[in-house]
Protein backbone atom coordinates (compact mmCIF):
# COMPACT_ATOMS: atom_id res chain seq x y z
CA UNK A 1 0.00 0.00 0.00
CA UNK A 2 3.01 2.40 0.84
CA UNK A 3 4.42 1.59 -2.54
CA UNK A 4 1.31 2.32 -4.39
CA UNK A 5 0.33 5.29 -3.10
CA UNK A 6 4.20 6.84 -3.22
CA UNK A 7 3.79 6.03 -6.78
CA UNK A 8 0.34 7.39 -7.56
CA UNK A 9 1.49 10.26 -5.59
CA UNK A 10 4.09 11.07 -7.96
CA UNK A 11 2.21 10.53 -11.25
CA UNK A 12 -0.66 12.73 -9.94
CA UNK A 13 2.09 15.02 -8.73
CA UNK A 14 4.24 15.44 -12.40
CA UNK A 15 1.19 15.22 -14.70
CA UNK A 16 -0.16 18.18 -16.30
CA UNK A 17 -3.44 19.07 -14.75
CA UNK A 18 -6.44 17.69 -16.47
CA UNK A 19 -4.49 14.36 -17.49
CA UNK A 20 -4.69 10.77 -17.19
CA UNK A 21 -2.67 8.27 -14.59
CA UNK A 22 -3.14 4.65 -15.71
CA UNK A 23 -2.90 1.76 -13.76
CA UNK A 24 -2.56 -1.88 -15.31
CA UNK A 25 -1.96 -4.84 -13.51
CA UNK A 26 -0.82 -8.21 -15.47
CA UNK A 27 -0.95 -12.14 -14.18
CA UNK A 28 1.51 -14.62 -15.11
CA UNK A 29 0.78 -18.43 -13.96
CA UNK A 30 4.03 -19.04 -15.54
CA UNK A 31 6.30 -17.14 -13.32
CA UNK A 32 3.63 -16.86 -10.25
CA UNK A 33 4.25 -13.02 -10.30
CA UNK A 34 2.22 -10.09 -10.28
CA UNK A 35 3.29 -6.70 -12.15
CA UNK A 36 1.29 -3.54 -11.28
CA UNK A 37 2.20 -0.61 -13.91
CA UNK A 38 1.70 2.82 -13.15
CA UNK A 39 2.09 5.77 -16.29
CA UNK A 40 1.71 9.22 -15.77
CA UNK A 41 1.87 11.79 -18.44
CA UNK A 42 4.08 14.11 -17.94
CA UNK A 43 7.83 15.53 -19.10
CA UNK A 44 8.91 11.65 -18.79
CA UNK A 45 12.84 10.57 -17.26
CA UNK A 46 15.72 10.44 -19.53
CA UNK A 47 17.04 7.16 -20.04
CA UNK A 48 20.54 7.56 -18.65
CA UNK A 49 18.16 8.21 -15.38
CA UNK A 50 15.84 5.32 -14.98
CA UNK A 51 18.00 3.60 -12.30
CA UNK A 52 19.36 6.08 -10.20
CA UNK A 53 16.27 8.11 -9.76
CA UNK A 54 15.76 5.07 -7.03
CA UNK A 55 18.89 5.75 -5.62
CA UNK A 56 18.24 8.13 -2.47
CA UNK A 57 18.13 11.73 -2.40
CA UNK A 58 17.94 11.77 -6.20
CA UNK A 59 16.01 13.70 -8.48
CA UNK A 60 15.81 13.70 -12.24
CA UNK A 61 16.32 17.16 -12.00
CA UNK A 62 17.02 19.66 -8.91
CA UNK A 63 13.76 22.10 -9.81
CA UNK A 64 12.06 19.33 -8.70
CA UNK A 65 12.89 19.34 -5.43
CA UNK A 66 11.70 23.31 -5.39
CA UNK A 67 8.70 23.20 -7.82
CA UNK A 68 7.18 19.93 -6.80
CA UNK A 69 8.77 19.10 -2.81
CA UNK A 70 9.80 16.22 -1.34
CA UNK A 71 13.83 14.51 -0.54
CA UNK A 72 14.11 12.35 -3.37
CA UNK A 73 14.00 9.13 -0.24
CA UNK A 74 10.24 7.56 -1.89
CA UNK A 75 11.30 5.43 -4.40
CA UNK A 76 14.62 4.24 -2.58
CA UNK A 77 11.94 3.49 0.46
CA UNK A 78 9.85 1.94 -2.74
CA UNK A 79 12.94 -0.35 -4.15
CA UNK A 80 13.43 -1.63 -0.48
CA UNK A 81 9.87 -2.70 0.36
CA UNK A 82 9.75 -4.03 -3.25
CA UNK A 83 12.36 -6.34 -2.69
CA UNK A 84 11.83 -7.36 1.19
CA UNK A 85 8.45 -8.82 -0.46
CA UNK A 86 10.51 -10.77 -2.82
CA UNK A 87 9.97 -8.68 -5.69
CA UNK A 88 11.23 -5.74 -7.57
CA UNK A 89 10.32 -2.55 -9.00
CA UNK A 90 11.64 -0.02 -12.13
CA UNK A 91 11.40 2.30 -14.37
CA UNK A 92 10.47 2.22 -17.96
CA UNK A 93 10.79 5.17 -20.48
CA UNK A 94 7.63 5.49 -22.66
CA UNK A 95 7.95 6.59 -26.49
CA UNK A 96 5.51 9.80 -26.32
CA UNK A 97 5.36 11.23 -23.16
CA UNK A 98 5.25 10.49 -19.38
CA UNK A 99 6.94 7.41 -17.28
CA UNK A 100 5.56 4.12 -15.99
CA UNK A 101 6.97 2.13 -13.14
CA UNK A 102 6.60 -0.87 -13.03
CA UNK A 103 6.56 -3.17 -9.69
CA UNK A 104 6.30 -6.73 -9.45
CA UNK A 105 4.97 -9.18 -6.35
CA UNK A 106 5.54 -12.72 -6.35
CA UNK A 107 1.51 -14.11 -5.40
CA UNK A 108 2.74 -15.50 -1.86
CA UNK A 109 6.01 -14.94 -0.07
CA UNK A 110 6.99 -15.05 3.65
CA UNK A 111 8.35 -11.98 4.48
CA UNK A 112 10.87 -11.42 6.67
CA UNK A 113 9.88 -9.38 9.94
CA UNK A 114 11.87 -5.98 10.29
CA UNK A 115 14.20 -5.75 13.52
CA UNK A 116 12.03 -3.88 15.74
CA UNK A 117 12.55 -4.18 19.85
CA UNK A 118 9.45 -5.46 21.10
CA UNK A 119 8.43 -5.03 24.68
CA UNK A 120 7.49 -8.71 26.27
CA UNK A 121 4.44 -8.80 28.06
CA UNK A 122 5.83 -9.60 31.69
CA UNK A 123 8.36 -7.15 31.40
CA UNK A 124 6.25 -4.38 32.80
CA UNK A 125 2.39 -5.94 33.45
CA UNK A 126 3.03 -9.93 34.45
CA UNK A 127 1.44 -12.63 32.65
CA UNK A 128 -2.69 -11.97 31.40
CA UNK A 129 -4.85 -14.89 30.13
CA UNK A 130 -6.05 -14.13 27.08
CA UNK A 131 -8.66 -15.87 25.17
CA UNK A 132 -8.27 -16.77 20.87
CA UNK A 133 -11.93 -17.12 19.12
CA UNK A 134 -10.95 -17.88 15.19
CA UNK A 135 -12.68 -20.78 13.51
CA UNK A 136 -9.57 -20.73 11.45
CA UNK A 137 -7.04 -23.57 13.59
CA UNK A 138 -3.86 -21.61 11.37
CA UNK A 139 -5.01 -17.87 12.79
CA UNK A 140 -5.56 -19.41 15.90
CA UNK A 141 -2.08 -21.20 16.27
CA UNK A 142 -0.12 -18.59 14.98
CA UNK A 143 -1.51 -15.71 17.29
CA UNK A 144 -1.49 -17.90 20.44
CA UNK A 145 2.32 -18.79 19.81
CA UNK A 146 3.38 -15.22 19.56
CA UNK A 147 1.40 -14.06 22.75
CA UNK A 148 2.98 -17.16 24.86
CA UNK A 149 6.38 -15.81 23.44
CA UNK A 150 5.94 -12.87 24.63
CA UNK A 151 4.45 -14.07 28.03
CA UNK A 152 0.46 -14.67 27.87
CA UNK A 153 -0.91 -17.26 29.09
CA UNK A 154 -3.29 -18.71 26.20
CA UNK A 155 -6.78 -20.21 25.93
CA UNK A 156 -8.18 -20.93 22.58
CA UNK A 157 -11.98 -21.35 21.22
CA UNK A 158 -13.22 -22.27 17.39
CA UNK A 159 -17.00 -20.57 17.87
CA UNK A 160 -18.90 -18.08 19.79
CA UNK A 161 -20.77 -20.57 21.58
CA UNK A 162 -17.68 -22.03 23.32
CA UNK A 163 -16.04 -18.48 23.79
CA UNK A 164 -19.03 -17.39 25.90
CA UNK A 165 -18.71 -20.48 28.15
CA UNK A 166 -15.24 -20.15 28.84
CA UNK A 167 -15.44 -16.31 29.16
CA UNK A 168 -18.01 -17.02 32.18
CA UNK A 169 -15.76 -20.10 33.46
CA UNK A 170 -12.29 -18.99 33.32
CA UNK A 171 -10.67 -15.58 34.71
CA UNK A 172 -9.87 -14.17 31.37
CA UNK A 173 -8.16 -10.55 31.00
CA UNK A 174 -9.35 -10.16 27.16
CA UNK A 175 -10.73 -11.75 24.32
CA UNK A 176 -9.53 -11.69 20.83
CA UNK A 177 -12.33 -12.21 18.72
CA UNK A 178 -12.70 -13.25 14.98
CA UNK A 179 -15.85 -11.77 13.15
CA UNK A 180 -16.84 -14.30 10.74
CA UNK A 181 -17.37 -17.85 12.75
CA UNK A 182 -19.90 -20.27 11.42
CA UNK A 183 -22.73 -20.65 14.33
CA UNK A 184 -22.98 -17.16 16.55
CA UNK A 185 -21.44 -14.75 14.56
CA UNK A 186 -18.32 -12.63 16.18
CA UNK A 187 -20.69 -10.00 16.57
CA UNK A 188 -23.64 -11.65 17.76
CA UNK A 189 -20.72 -13.68 20.32
CA UNK A 190 -19.44 -9.86 21.21
CA UNK A 191 -23.02 -8.47 21.81
CA UNK A 192 -23.79 -11.18 24.33
CA UNK A 193 -20.45 -10.83 26.33
CA UNK A 194 -21.05 -7.37 26.70
CA UNK A 195 -24.77 -7.80 27.78
CA UNK A 196 -23.84 -10.67 30.64
CA UNK A 197 -22.48 -8.73 33.90
CA UNK A 198 -20.21 -12.18 34.42
CA UNK A 199 -18.19 -10.70 31.34
CA UNK A 200 -19.16 -7.15 30.13
CA UNK A 201 -15.65 -5.74 31.67
CA UNK A 202 -12.99 -8.22 29.59
CA UNK A 203 -11.84 -6.13 27.27
CA UNK A 204 -12.32 -7.71 23.80
CA UNK A 205 -10.46 -6.78 20.57
CA UNK A 206 -11.48 -7.79 16.99
CA UNK A 207 -9.70 -9.47 14.42
CA UNK A 208 -10.90 -8.85 10.91
CA UNK A 209 -10.43 -8.39 7.68
CA UNK A 210 -12.41 -5.50 7.42
CA UNK A 211 -10.67 -2.17 8.64
CA UNK A 212 -11.03 -0.12 11.89
CA UNK A 213 -13.67 2.80 9.83
CA UNK A 214 -16.17 -0.18 9.92
CA UNK A 215 -15.83 -0.72 13.56
CA UNK A 216 -18.57 2.16 14.90
CA UNK A 217 -21.25 0.72 12.37
CA UNK A 218 -20.43 -3.10 12.88
CA UNK A 219 -18.91 -3.45 16.11
CA UNK A 220 -19.18 -0.37 18.60
CA UNK A 221 -18.81 -2.66 21.58
CA UNK A 222 -15.40 -3.84 20.27
CA UNK A 223 -12.33 -2.26 23.13
CA UNK A 224 -9.72 -2.91 20.12
CA UNK A 225 -9.42 -3.63 16.38
CA UNK A 226 -6.81 -5.31 14.30
CA UNK A 227 -6.79 -5.61 10.45
CA UNK A 228 -5.76 -8.88 9.15
CA UNK A 229 -3.68 -9.64 8.06
CA UNK A 230 -1.84 -8.06 11.48
CA UNK A 231 1.74 -7.35 12.08
CA UNK A 232 2.66 -9.26 15.12
CA UNK A 233 4.21 -5.66 16.92
CA UNK A 234 0.58 -4.29 16.00
CA UNK A 235 -1.55 -7.17 17.53
CA UNK A 236 0.58 -7.12 20.97
CA UNK A 237 0.18 -3.54 21.34
CA UNK A 238 -3.40 -3.41 20.75
CA UNK A 239 -3.54 -6.05 22.86
CA UNK A 240 -2.02 -4.20 25.88
CA UNK A 241 -3.26 -0.93 24.74
CA UNK A 242 -7.30 -2.21 25.79
CA UNK A 243 -5.62 -4.12 29.10
CA UNK A 244 -3.87 -1.42 30.19
CA UNK A 245 -5.52 1.28 28.43
CA UNK A 246 -6.35 4.04 31.79
CA UNK A 247 -3.26 6.42 30.57
CA UNK A 248 -5.57 8.59 29.04
CA UNK A 249 -4.79 9.79 25.28
CA UNK A 250 -1.41 9.37 23.65
CA UNK A 251 0.30 12.62 22.08
CA UNK A 252 2.96 11.75 19.33
CA UNK A 253 4.54 14.69 17.36
CA UNK A 254 5.91 13.53 13.76
CA UNK A 255 8.54 15.78 12.34
CA UNK A 256 9.20 15.84 9.08
CA UNK A 257 10.12 18.01 5.97
CA UNK A 258 8.79 15.14 3.55
CA UNK A 259 4.85 16.16 2.83
CA UNK A 260 4.75 12.86 1.07
CA UNK A 261 6.41 10.47 3.13
CA UNK A 262 4.83 12.31 6.43
CA UNK A 263 1.17 11.86 4.77
CA UNK A 264 2.04 8.14 4.75
CA UNK A 265 3.10 7.70 8.11
CA UNK A 266 -0.08 10.00 9.56
CA UNK A 267 -2.21 7.42 7.67
CA UNK A 268 -0.65 4.63 9.24
CA UNK A 269 -1.60 5.83 12.59
CA UNK A 270 -4.77 7.09 11.85
CA UNK A 271 -5.73 3.47 10.76
CA UNK A 272 -4.92 2.15 14.16
CA UNK A 273 -7.25 4.82 15.67
CA UNK A 274 -4.27 7.23 17.05
CA UNK A 275 -3.70 11.16 16.69
CA UNK A 276 -0.62 12.08 15.59
CA UNK A 277 0.31 15.84 15.08
CA UNK A 278 2.65 16.74 12.26
CA UNK A 279 5.56 19.52 12.28
CA UNK A 280 7.92 19.69 9.03
CA UNK A 281 10.26 22.84 10.41
CA UNK A 282 12.76 22.80 13.47
CA UNK A 283 10.43 26.14 14.00
CA UNK A 284 7.04 24.26 14.28
CA UNK A 285 8.40 21.42 16.03
CA UNK A 286 9.32 23.36 18.99
CA UNK A 287 6.52 25.86 19.26
CA UNK A 288 4.05 22.57 19.34
CA UNK A 289 6.23 21.01 21.90
CA UNK A 290 6.09 24.62 23.55
CA UNK A 291 2.20 24.42 23.31
CA UNK A 292 2.33 20.87 24.69
CA UNK A 293 4.71 18.25 25.35
CA UNK A 294 4.25 14.99 23.72
CA UNK A 295 4.78 11.52 24.54
CA UNK A 296 7.38 10.65 22.16
CA UNK A 297 8.87 12.43 19.17
CA UNK A 298 9.96 11.38 15.70
CA UNK A 299 12.16 13.28 14.00
CA UNK A 300 14.00 13.30 10.74
CA UNK A 301 16.96 15.31 10.92
CA UNK A 302 17.15 17.21 7.86
CA UNK A 303 14.73 20.54 7.98
CA UNK A 304 14.73 23.11 5.73
CA UNK A 305 15.17 25.66 8.64
CA UNK A 306 17.96 23.85 10.53
CA UNK A 307 18.50 20.10 11.49
CA UNK A 308 17.04 17.79 14.30
CA UNK A 309 20.17 18.31 16.26
CA UNK A 310 18.75 21.95 16.60
CA UNK A 311 15.37 19.97 17.70
CA UNK A 312 17.37 17.76 20.36
CA UNK A 313 19.13 20.46 21.74
CA UNK A 314 16.16 22.74 22.65
CA UNK A 315 14.37 20.09 23.88
CA UNK A 316 17.57 18.99 26.02
CA UNK A 317 17.40 22.66 27.92
CA UNK A 318 14.01 22.49 29.34
CA UNK A 319 14.08 19.89 32.31
CA UNK A 320 10.19 18.62 31.40
CA UNK A 321 11.57 17.44 27.90
CA UNK A 322 15.04 16.46 28.52
CA UNK A 323 14.01 12.52 29.13
CA UNK A 324 10.96 12.61 25.99
CA UNK A 325 11.46 8.92 24.37
CA UNK A 326 12.65 9.94 20.61
CA UNK A 327 12.65 7.54 17.50
CA UNK A 328 14.92 9.40 14.96
CA UNK A 329 13.58 8.58 11.71
CA UNK A 330 16.49 9.52 9.15
CA UNK A 331 17.21 9.05 5.78
CA UNK A 332 20.59 8.19 6.37
CA UNK A 333 22.85 5.88 8.71
CA UNK A 334 23.41 7.84 12.00
CA UNK A 335 26.92 7.42 13.47
CA UNK A 336 27.62 6.35 16.75
CA UNK A 337 28.96 9.69 17.25
CA UNK A 338 25.92 11.36 16.23
CA UNK A 339 23.55 9.10 18.17
CA UNK A 340 25.32 10.31 21.58
CA UNK A 341 24.50 13.92 20.67
CA UNK A 342 20.34 12.54 19.82
CA UNK A 343 19.81 10.86 23.18
CA UNK A 344 17.47 12.28 25.15
CA UNK A 345 15.14 9.50 26.97
CA UNK A 346 14.32 5.92 25.66
CA UNK A 347 16.04 6.90 22.28
CA UNK A 348 15.92 4.22 18.65
CA UNK A 349 17.41 4.84 15.44
CA UNK A 350 15.65 4.11 12.13
CA UNK A 351 16.70 4.26 8.50
CA UNK A 352 14.32 5.08 5.97
CA UNK A 353 15.10 3.07 3.26
CA UNK A 354 14.97 -0.28 5.80
CA UNK A 355 11.66 -0.05 7.37
CA UNK A 356 8.19 0.69 6.46
CA UNK A 357 5.47 3.08 8.48
CA UNK A 358 3.56 0.15 10.35
CA UNK A 359 7.30 -1.03 11.68
CA UNK A 360 7.46 2.97 13.07
CA UNK A 361 3.96 2.35 14.18
CA UNK A 362 4.65 -0.50 16.25
CA UNK A 363 7.93 0.59 17.74
CA UNK A 364 6.11 4.07 18.77
CA UNK A 365 3.27 2.82 20.67
CA UNK A 366 5.61 -0.27 22.61
CA UNK A 367 7.96 2.86 23.51
CA UNK A 368 5.07 5.00 24.55
CA UNK A 369 3.54 2.27 26.79
CA UNK A 370 7.13 1.15 28.01
CA UNK A 371 7.69 4.76 29.49
CA UNK A 372 4.20 5.19 30.91
CA UNK A 373 4.75 2.14 32.82
CA UNK A 374 7.99 2.53 34.28
CA UNK A 375 6.79 6.44 34.95
CA UNK A 376 3.14 4.64 36.86
CA UNK A 377 5.76 2.39 38.82
CA UNK A 378 7.78 5.13 39.95
CA UNK A 379 4.83 6.79 40.65
CA UNK A 380 3.44 3.89 43.41
CA UNK A 381 7.15 3.72 44.30
CA UNK A 382 6.59 7.16 45.96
Amino acid sequence: MQVLTNLLSNAIKFSPAGSAVQITVESSDRTGMVTLRVTDAGRGIPADKLESVFDRFQQVDVADARQKGGTGLGLAICRSIVQQHGGNIWAEHNATSGVTFAMQLPRSHAVATTDIPKLRAMEIHGPATVLVCDDDPGIRTIVAEQLRLHGYTVVEADRGEQAIAMAQEHNLDAILLDLYMPGISGWETLNRLKRNALTADIPIVVLSVLSPSERPRLAGDADGWVQKPFNENLLLNELGRVLHGSEGPTHILLVEDDHDLASIILASFERAGIHISHAATRQEAIAMCRSQRPDLLILDLTLPDGDGFGVIDWLRRHPEMRTLPVVVYSGHEVSEREMGQLRLGPTQFLTKAKVQPKDVEALVLTMVRQSRAQTGATTDKV
